[in-house]
């Protein structure tokens, strides 16, 4: 088993997204990565801990 991050490449099309969007400045297409270091940061801590119980 292993644990792994993707890059978001879905985008939320929704109105609230499209708002979201225009207010964070980023061009059509362009994914919020605003949360993507939290994420990395968590995997990392998993996979530590995986190991620690898997040793």
């Amino acid at each position: 088993m292993s644990l792994g991050i993707e890059f978001p490449l879905d985008n939320d099309l929704s109105l609230a997204g499209e708002i979201k969007r225009k207010e964070d400045d980023r061009p059509f297409g362009v994914p919020d990565i605003s949360n993507h270091l939290q994420y990395v940061q968590l995997q990392k801590t998993l996979t530590q801990i995986r190991a620690y119980h898997s040793a």
